[in-house]
Protein backbone atom coordinates (compact mmCIF):
# COMPACT_ATOMS: atom_id res chain seq x y z
CA UNK A 1 0.00 0.00 0.00
CA UNK A 2 1.31 3.71 -0.90
CA UNK A 3 2.85 5.65 2.12
CA UNK A 4 0.07 8.83 2.42
CA UNK A 5 1.40 12.07 0.66
CA UNK A 6 1.86 15.34 2.84
CA UNK A 7 0.25 18.03 1.24
CA UNK A 8 -1.41 21.18 2.35
CA UNK A 9 -2.94 24.26 0.34
CA UNK A 10 -2.04 28.12 1.43
CA UNK A 11 -3.85 30.29 0.22
CA UNK A 12 -3.57 34.47 0.53
CA UNK A 13 -4.43 37.67 -1.29
CA UNK A 14 -3.38 36.96 -4.96
CA UNK A 15 -1.55 33.62 -4.52
CA UNK A 16 -1.70 29.84 -3.81
CA UNK A 17 0.88 27.19 -3.35
CA UNK A 18 -0.54 23.95 -2.56
CA UNK A 19 2.52 22.16 -1.86
CA UNK A 20 3.99 18.26 -2.07
CA UNK A 21 6.76 17.80 0.91
CA UNK A 22 9.21 15.35 -0.21
CA UNK A 23 10.62 12.54 2.04
CA UNK A 24 14.16 13.72 3.07
CA UNK A 25 17.26 12.01 1.89
CA UNK A 26 18.37 9.74 4.38
CA UNK A 27 20.77 11.38 6.69
CA UNK A 28 21.19 11.51 10.79
CA UNK A 29 19.38 15.26 12.01
CA UNK A 30 21.23 17.88 12.69
CA UNK A 31 21.03 18.58 16.66
CA UNK A 32 20.36 22.31 16.85
CA UNK A 33 20.04 23.89 20.58
CA UNK A 34 18.76 27.07 20.94
CA UNK A 35 18.12 30.05 23.22
CA UNK A 36 14.54 30.65 23.36
CA UNK A 37 13.48 33.37 25.54
CA UNK A 38 11.08 32.66 27.78
CA UNK A 39 8.91 35.61 27.43
CA UNK A 40 10.09 38.10 24.72
CA UNK A 41 13.43 40.07 25.75
CA UNK A 42 13.32 37.82 28.98
CA UNK A 43 17.17 37.91 29.72
CA UNK A 44 17.07 34.44 31.07
CA UNK A 45 16.05 32.31 27.66
CA UNK A 46 14.73 28.53 27.68
CA UNK A 47 17.51 26.30 25.94
CA UNK A 48 15.07 23.95 23.10
CA UNK A 49 16.79 21.22 21.12
CA UNK A 50 15.58 20.47 18.13
CA UNK A 51 16.39 17.52 15.68
CA UNK A 52 16.62 19.09 12.21
CA UNK A 53 16.35 17.69 8.58
CA UNK A 54 16.18 19.35 5.40
CA UNK A 55 13.71 18.22 2.01
CA UNK A 56 12.18 20.08 -0.73
CA UNK A 57 8.08 20.70 -1.46
CA UNK A 58 7.00 20.81 -5.33
CA UNK A 59 4.07 22.96 -6.07
CA UNK A 60 1.12 21.40 -7.32
CA UNK A 61 -0.48 24.91 -7.94
CA UNK A 62 1.90 26.71 -9.88
CA UNK A 63 0.74 30.43 -10.69
CA UNK A 64 2.47 32.75 -13.40
CA UNK A 65 5.35 33.84 -11.77
CA UNK A 66 5.29 31.59 -8.77
CA UNK A 67 7.52 28.93 -7.46
CA UNK A 68 7.19 25.70 -8.77
CA UNK A 69 9.81 24.32 -5.49
CA UNK A 70 10.11 24.97 -2.03
CA UNK A 71 12.72 24.68 0.10
CA UNK A 72 11.26 23.26 3.64
CA UNK A 73 13.27 22.54 6.85
CA UNK A 74 11.52 20.23 9.28
CA UNK A 75 12.41 20.71 13.41
CA UNK A 76 11.55 17.86 15.10
CA UNK A 77 11.06 18.60 19.54
CA UNK A 78 11.32 16.35 22.74
CA UNK A 79 8.02 17.72 24.09
CA UNK A 80 5.14 19.93 23.23
CA UNK A 81 6.30 22.45 25.51
CA UNK A 82 9.57 23.00 23.37
CA UNK A 83 7.53 22.99 20.30
CA UNK A 84 5.28 25.63 21.50
CA UNK A 85 8.39 28.03 22.38
CA UNK A 86 10.21 27.14 19.40
CA UNK A 87 6.88 27.56 17.49
CA UNK A 88 6.77 31.47 19.56
CA UNK A 89 10.52 31.80 18.64
CA UNK A 90 10.57 31.20 14.88
CA UNK A 91 7.76 32.90 13.90
CA UNK A 92 9.40 35.95 15.55
CA UNK A 93 12.39 35.42 13.45
CA UNK A 94 10.64 35.42 10.78
CA UNK A 95 8.47 38.61 11.71
CA UNK A 96 12.18 40.12 11.57
CA UNK A 97 12.85 38.89 7.92
CA UNK A 98 9.42 40.34 6.67
CA UNK A 99 10.40 43.60 8.03
CA UNK A 100 13.79 43.96 6.54
CA UNK A 101 12.29 43.18 3.24
CA UNK A 102 9.45 45.25 3.23
CA UNK A 103 12.18 48.15 3.91
CA UNK A 104 13.45 47.45 0.55
CA UNK A 105 10.36 47.67 -1.07
CA UNK A 106 9.03 44.03 -1.91
CA UNK A 107 5.20 44.68 -2.73
CA UNK A 108 4.65 41.35 -2.84
CA UNK A 109 6.21 39.04 -0.66
CA UNK A 110 6.44 36.13 -2.35
CA UNK A 111 8.66 38.10 -4.52
CA UNK A 112 11.98 39.93 -4.52
CA UNK A 113 13.47 42.24 -3.89
CA UNK A 114 14.46 40.79 -0.89
CA UNK A 115 17.40 40.97 1.48
CA UNK A 116 16.45 37.70 3.25
CA UNK A 117 14.43 34.70 1.62
CA UNK A 118 11.33 35.34 3.42
CA UNK A 119 9.68 32.03 5.56
CA UNK A 120 6.41 30.88 6.77
CA UNK A 121 6.23 28.76 10.34
CA UNK A 122 3.86 26.04 10.46
CA UNK A 123 3.09 23.68 13.32
CA UNK A 124 3.48 20.37 12.16
CA UNK A 125 -0.43 19.25 12.49
CA UNK A 126 -1.91 22.43 11.22
CA UNK A 127 -4.05 23.13 14.20
CA UNK A 128 -2.53 26.44 15.32
CA UNK A 129 -3.23 27.54 12.16
CA UNK A 130 -7.11 27.14 12.15
CA UNK A 131 -7.61 28.30 15.74
CA UNK A 132 -9.13 32.01 15.31
CA UNK A 133 -9.85 31.58 11.56
CA UNK A 134 -7.27 33.74 9.28
CA UNK A 135 -3.66 33.37 10.24
CA UNK A 136 -1.22 36.03 9.73
CA UNK A 137 1.85 34.24 7.79
CA UNK A 138 5.69 35.45 7.43
CA UNK A 139 5.38 35.83 3.81
CA UNK A 140 2.86 38.85 4.67
CA UNK A 141 -0.13 37.18 3.59
CA UNK A 142 -3.25 35.91 5.36
CA UNK A 143 -3.85 32.31 5.36
CA UNK A 144 -7.27 31.35 4.06
CA UNK A 145 -7.06 27.65 4.47
CA UNK A 146 -4.54 25.06 5.67
CA UNK A 147 -5.69 21.54 5.25
CA UNK A 148 -4.17 17.93 5.03
CA UNK A 149 -5.61 15.93 2.11
CA UNK A 150 -5.02 12.50 4.35
CA UNK A 151 -6.32 11.57 7.49
CA UNK A 152 -3.01 10.95 8.36
CA UNK A 153 0.58 11.63 7.88
CA UNK A 154 3.40 9.75 6.03
CA UNK A 155 5.45 7.26 8.36
CA UNK A 156 8.62 9.57 7.07
CA UNK A 157 7.03 11.91 8.89
CA UNK A 158 5.57 11.17 12.05
CA UNK A 159 3.93 8.15 13.81
CA UNK A 160 0.64 10.03 14.90
CA UNK A 161 -0.63 13.28 16.04
CA UNK A 162 0.82 13.73 18.96
CA UNK A 163 4.39 12.99 17.37
CA UNK A 164 3.23 15.90 14.56
CA UNK A 165 2.11 18.36 17.29
CA UNK A 166 5.79 18.41 18.13
CA UNK A 167 7.11 19.05 14.82
CA UNK A 168 7.60 22.62 13.06
CA UNK A 169 8.03 23.56 9.65
CA UNK A 170 10.20 26.38 8.10
CA UNK A 171 8.71 26.34 4.08
CA UNK A 172 10.05 29.20 1.80
CA UNK A 173 10.66 29.60 -1.81
CA UNK A 174 13.38 27.55 -3.28
CA UNK A 175 16.60 29.63 -4.04
CA UNK A 176 20.13 28.23 -5.86
CA UNK A 177 22.63 27.05 -4.03
CA UNK A 178 26.16 29.30 -4.77
CA UNK A 179 28.78 27.16 -5.66
CA UNK A 180 31.76 28.55 -4.02
CA UNK A 181 34.89 27.28 -6.32
CA UNK A 182 39.08 28.28 -6.28
CA UNK A 183 39.86 31.37 -8.22
CA UNK A 184 43.98 31.38 -8.98
CA UNK A 185 43.41 34.86 -11.47
CA UNK A 186 45.22 37.81 -9.49
CA UNK A 187 42.56 39.74 -10.30
CA UNK A 188 39.35 40.04 -7.98
CA UNK A 189 35.97 38.66 -9.98
CA UNK A 190 34.40 41.97 -9.68
CA UNK A 191 31.72 41.49 -11.64
CA UNK A 192 30.36 39.27 -9.21
CA UNK A 193 30.14 42.88 -6.63
CA UNK A 194 26.64 44.20 -8.11
CA UNK A 195 25.08 41.15 -6.84
CA UNK A 196 25.64 41.67 -3.16
CA UNK A 197 23.74 45.55 -3.13
CA UNK A 198 20.36 44.06 -2.80
CA UNK A 199 21.79 41.47 0.05
CA UNK A 200 23.98 44.84 1.46
CA UNK A 201 20.43 46.81 1.74
CA UNK A 202 18.88 43.95 3.06
CA UNK A 203 21.38 43.98 6.31
CA UNK A 204 21.29 47.39 6.47
CA UNK A 205 17.73 47.43 6.47
CA UNK A 206 17.29 44.57 9.37
CA UNK A 207 20.22 46.76 11.54
CA UNK A 208 18.06 49.86 11.29
CA UNK A 209 15.12 47.67 12.70
CA UNK A 210 17.34 46.70 15.59
CA UNK A 211 18.10 43.12 14.24
CA UNK A 212 21.14 41.13 13.39
CA UNK A 213 21.31 37.66 11.61
CA UNK A 214 23.99 36.58 13.40
CA UNK A 215 25.32 33.68 10.58
CA UNK A 216 26.53 35.27 7.70
CA UNK A 217 28.59 32.91 5.98
CA UNK A 218 28.76 31.34 2.25
CA UNK A 219 26.16 28.51 3.32
CA UNK A 220 24.15 31.08 4.19
CA UNK A 221 24.07 32.92 1.13
CA UNK A 222 22.07 31.74 -2.12
CA UNK A 223 21.54 32.87 -5.51
CA UNK A 224 17.98 34.08 -6.83
CA UNK A 225 16.22 35.22 -10.24
CA UNK A 226 15.07 38.83 -9.98
CA UNK A 227 12.41 40.25 -12.41
CA UNK A 228 14.38 41.67 -15.30
CA UNK A 229 15.96 38.37 -14.96
CA UNK A 230 19.51 39.25 -13.58
CA UNK A 231 21.12 37.28 -10.76
CA UNK A 232 21.01 38.60 -7.15
CA UNK A 233 22.41 37.24 -3.69
CA UNK A 234 20.00 36.70 -0.52
CA UNK A 235 20.41 35.50 2.80
CA UNK A 236 18.65 32.55 3.96
CA UNK A 237 18.37 30.53 7.73
CA UNK A 238 17.34 33.38 10.20
CA UNK A 239 17.42 30.98 13.39
CA UNK A 240 20.34 32.48 14.83
CA UNK A 241 18.91 36.36 13.70
CA UNK A 242 18.29 38.36 17.16
CA UNK A 243 17.11 41.85 18.47
CA UNK A 244 19.93 44.17 19.52
CA UNK A 245 17.90 46.10 22.44
CA UNK A 246 18.17 45.58 24.77
CA UNK A 247 21.86 43.37 24.45
CA UNK A 248 21.74 39.91 24.53
CA UNK A 249 23.96 37.64 26.42
CA UNK A 250 24.17 34.30 24.23
CA UNK A 251 23.95 35.09 20.20
CA UNK A 252 24.44 32.41 18.34
CA UNK A 253 27.16 32.34 15.69
CA UNK A 254 29.24 30.02 13.56
CA UNK A 255 32.44 30.24 15.23
CA UNK A 256 34.93 29.96 11.94
CA UNK A 257 33.43 32.89 10.56
CA UNK A 258 32.79 35.52 13.80
CA UNK A 259 34.30 39.10 14.17
CA UNK A 260 37.01 39.09 16.75
CA UNK A 261 35.63 41.08 19.09
CA UNK A 262 32.19 38.74 19.30
CA UNK A 263 34.78 35.47 19.60
CA UNK A 264 36.22 37.51 22.75
CA UNK A 265 32.79 38.45 24.28
CA UNK A 266 31.95 34.79 23.86
CA UNK A 267 34.90 33.82 25.40
CA UNK A 268 34.34 36.16 28.64
CA UNK A 269 31.13 35.38 28.69
CA UNK A 270 31.78 31.46 30.24
CA UNK A 271 33.52 33.77 33.23
CA UNK A 272 31.61 36.99 33.09
CA UNK A 273 28.01 38.00 33.16
CA UNK A 274 28.54 40.23 30.01
CA UNK A 275 26.01 41.59 27.44
CA UNK A 276 26.90 41.93 23.76
CA UNK A 277 26.44 45.28 22.38
CA UNK A 278 24.59 46.40 19.50
CA UNK A 279 27.78 47.63 17.50
CA UNK A 280 29.39 44.41 17.77
CA UNK A 281 26.10 42.06 16.80
CA UNK A 282 26.25 44.53 13.71
CA UNK A 283 30.07 44.22 13.23
CA UNK A 284 29.53 40.83 13.11
CA UNK A 285 27.09 41.15 10.10
CA UNK A 286 29.35 43.09 8.39
CA UNK A 287 32.42 40.89 9.01
CA UNK A 288 30.83 37.59 7.54
CA UNK A 289 29.64 39.62 4.49
CA UNK A 290 32.70 40.85 3.81
CA UNK A 291 34.19 37.18 3.63
CA UNK A 292 31.33 36.04 2.05
CA UNK A 293 32.08 38.61 -1.07
CA UNK A 294 35.80 38.01 -0.97
CA UNK A 295 34.67 34.17 -1.53
CA UNK A 296 32.82 35.88 -4.36
CA UNK A 297 36.41 37.94 -5.72
CA UNK A 298 39.32 35.83 -4.41
CA UNK A 299 38.35 32.29 -4.00
CA UNK A 300 36.30 30.59 -1.08
CA UNK A 301 39.54 28.44 -0.22
CA UNK A 302 41.88 31.77 -0.13
CA UNK A 303 39.64 33.49 2.52
CA UNK A 304 39.70 30.12 4.54
CA UNK A 305 43.38 29.49 4.35
CA UNK A 306 44.63 32.93 4.35
CA UNK A 307 42.34 35.58 6.12
CA UNK A 308 40.14 32.57 8.31
CA UNK A 309 43.49 30.06 9.27
CA UNK A 310 43.66 29.86 13.23
CA UNK A 311 47.14 30.28 14.44
CA UNK A 312 48.23 30.78 18.52
CA UNK A 313 46.88 32.75 20.42
CA UNK A 314 43.28 34.02 22.17
CA UNK A 315 40.16 34.17 20.84
CA UNK A 316 40.13 36.71 18.43
CA UNK A 317 43.09 37.53 17.73
CA UNK A 318 44.84 34.19 16.21
CA UNK A 319 43.89 34.94 12.60
CA UNK A 320 44.35 37.34 10.06
CA UNK A 321 41.08 38.95 9.69
CA UNK A 322 41.20 39.71 13.41
CA UNK A 323 44.05 42.40 12.36
CA UNK A 324 43.17 45.42 9.85
CA UNK A 325 47.40 45.31 9.58
CA UNK A 326 47.64 41.71 8.79
CA UNK A 327 43.97 41.56 6.66
CA UNK A 328 44.99 44.53 4.36
CA UNK A 329 48.55 42.27 3.36
CA UNK A 330 46.75 39.57 2.76
CA UNK A 331 44.48 41.30 0.19
CA UNK A 332 48.02 43.26 -1.46
CA UNK A 333 49.45 39.39 -1.37
CA UNK A 334 46.20 37.87 -3.67
CA UNK A 335 45.18 41.05 -5.73
CA UNK A 336 49.14 42.85 -6.13
CA UNK A 337 49.50 45.83 -8.08
CA UNK A 338 48.49 49.84 -8.22
CA UNK A 339 45.64 48.56 -10.51
CA UNK A 340 43.15 47.63 -7.51
CA UNK A 341 45.00 49.64 -4.60
CA UNK A 342 41.69 51.24 -4.27
CA UNK A 343 40.02 48.25 -4.14
CA UNK A 344 42.09 46.98 -1.93
CA UNK A 345 41.62 50.10 0.63
CA UNK A 346 37.96 49.92 0.88
CA UNK A 347 38.09 46.51 1.45
CA UNK A 348 39.87 46.99 3.99
CA UNK A 349 37.84 48.99 6.02
CA UNK A 350 36.03 45.44 6.72
CA UNK A 351 38.38 43.84 9.16
CA UNK A 352 38.86 47.74 11.15
CA UNK A 353 36.86 48.52 14.13
CA UNK A 354 34.59 51.04 12.18
CA UNK A 355 32.43 48.36 11.25
CA UNK A 356 31.46 48.55 14.71
CA UNK A 357 29.69 51.35 13.92
CA UNK A 358 25.71 51.51 14.07
CA UNK A 359 25.61 53.94 11.28
CA UNK A 360 27.92 52.43 9.16
CA UNK A 361 26.90 51.43 5.94
CA UNK A 362 27.36 47.85 4.29
CA UNK A 363 25.49 49.33 0.65
CA UNK A 364 27.33 52.37 1.19
CA UNK A 365 31.30 49.91 1.39
CA UNK A 366 29.46 48.20 -1.94
CA UNK A 367 29.04 50.82 -3.79
CA UNK A 368 32.48 52.27 -2.83
CA UNK A 369 33.80 48.95 -3.80
CA UNK A 370 31.77 48.80 -7.04
CA UNK A 371 33.85 52.66 -7.83
CA UNK A 372 36.63 51.40 -7.16
CA UNK A 373 36.77 48.59 -9.25
CA UNK A 374 35.33 50.20 -11.98
CA UNK A 375 37.82 53.22 -11.55
CA UNK A 376 41.30 50.93 -10.59
CA UNK A 377 44.73 52.76 -9.32
CA UNK A 378 46.58 53.14 -12.69
CA UNK A 379 47.89 49.84 -14.38
CA UNK A 380 51.47 48.78 -13.55
CA UNK A 381 54.77 48.99 -16.42
CA UNK A 382 54.40 45.22 -16.66
CA UNK A 383 50.78 45.50 -18.18
CA UNK A 384 52.40 47.43 -21.37
CA UNK A 385 55.06 44.92 -22.30
CA UNK A 386 52.85 43.99 -24.89
CA UNK A 387 53.54 47.74 -26.72
CA UNK A 388 57.07 47.88 -25.36
CA UNK A 389 57.78 44.92 -27.63
CA UNK A 390 55.81 45.36 -30.71
CA UNK A 391 58.81 46.53 -32.85
CA UNK A 392 61.02 43.29 -32.33
CA UNK A 393 57.75 41.22 -33.43
CA UNK A 394 58.26 43.90 -36.38
CA UNK A 395 61.57 42.74 -37.00
CA UNK A 396 61.38 39.15 -36.87
CA UNK A 397 58.61 38.72 -39.43
CA UNK A 398 60.60 41.70 -41.47
CA UNK A 399 63.42 38.77 -41.43
CA UNK A 400 61.41 35.89 -41.88
CA UNK A 401 60.20 37.30 -45.03
CA UNK A 402 62.99 39.19 -46.99
CA UNK A 403 63.25 36.37 -49.57
CA UNK A 404 60.53 33.96 -51.68
CA UNK A 405 60.69 30.69 -49.54
CA UNK A 406 59.17 27.80 -49.72
CA UNK A 407 57.13 26.37 -46.48
CA UNK A 408 60.00 24.79 -44.94
CA UNK A 409 62.40 27.51 -44.79
CA UNK A 410 60.01 30.12 -43.89
CA UNK A 411 59.83 27.98 -40.58
CA UNK A 412 63.61 27.47 -40.59
CA UNK A 413 64.44 31.27 -41.26
CA UNK A 414 61.52 32.61 -38.99
CA UNK A 415 62.78 30.61 -35.95
CA UNK A 416 66.33 31.91 -36.24
CA UNK A 417 65.06 35.28 -36.68
CA UNK A 418 63.33 34.85 -33.45
CA UNK A 419 65.76 33.25 -31.56
CA UNK A 420 68.54 36.14 -32.91
CA UNK A 421 65.90 38.79 -31.89
CA UNK A 422 65.27 37.26 -28.48
CA UNK A 423 69.08 37.34 -28.00
CA UNK A 424 68.84 40.92 -29.15
CA UNK A 425 65.87 42.03 -26.45
CA UNK A 426 67.83 39.87 -23.89
CA UNK A 427 70.65 42.25 -23.76
CA UNK A 428 68.55 44.99 -23.22
CA UNK A 429 66.19 43.68 -20.44
CA UNK A 430 66.37 42.27 -17.20
CA UNK A 431 66.52 38.38 -16.45
CA UNK A 432 62.90 38.07 -15.24
CA UNK A 433 61.64 40.12 -18.95
CA UNK A 434 63.80 38.26 -21.04
CA UNK A 435 62.07 35.00 -20.20
CA UNK A 436 58.33 36.59 -21.01
CA UNK A 437 59.90 38.31 -24.36
CA UNK A 438 61.52 34.95 -25.38
CA UNK A 439 58.50 32.97 -24.94
CA UNK A 440 56.39 35.46 -26.60
CA UNK A 441 58.95 35.45 -29.65
CA UNK A 442 58.99 31.84 -30.18
CA UNK A 443 55.26 31.67 -30.06
CA UNK A 444 55.47 33.56 -33.50
CA UNK A 445 56.80 30.45 -34.64
CA UNK A 446 53.44 28.50 -34.18
CA UNK A 447 52.10 31.56 -36.50
CA UNK A 448 54.61 30.59 -39.34
CA UNK A 449 54.75 27.33 -38.93
CA UNK A 450 50.67 27.85 -40.03
CA UNK A 451 51.56 29.99 -42.67
CA UNK A 452 54.02 27.34 -44.04
CA UNK A 453 51.59 24.65 -44.11
CA UNK A 454 49.35 27.21 -45.71
CA UNK A 455 52.27 28.11 -48.28
CA UNK A 456 53.11 24.93 -48.74
CA UNK A 457 49.81 23.34 -50.11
Amino acid sequence: MPDTELVFTLIGPGWTARLLVEEPPPAEPKRVGFAVPAVDDDPAPLHVDADVVFTTARNLQVEPRGWPRWHVKIYRCATQGDADNLLRFLIRQTEFVQRANRALGAGNPMRPPWGVVPVQILRGDWLSQAVGGAYPTQLGEEVREMKRTAARFPSWYAPDMLAAARTLLAVSPYVDEIEWVDRYHEDPVTEHLRRFTGLAAGLDAMHRNDIAHCDIKPANVCRVTVADDSTAYVLIDVDAAIRVTPPPRFPRFTPTYSYGNLRRFAAEARHHDRKVPAGVLYAQDRFGFALVLLSALGGYHWVRGSLLYEGSGPPGRNRNADSHHLAVRELESRFPGERWERLRAVLGEAFSQQIEDPEWPTAGWVARLIAAAETPGEPGPHTDRGQEYTEDVRQVWRRAREHTQTGVELVEDGYRAAVAQAQIVARRTARRIMTTVALAITGITVVLAFGAVVLGK
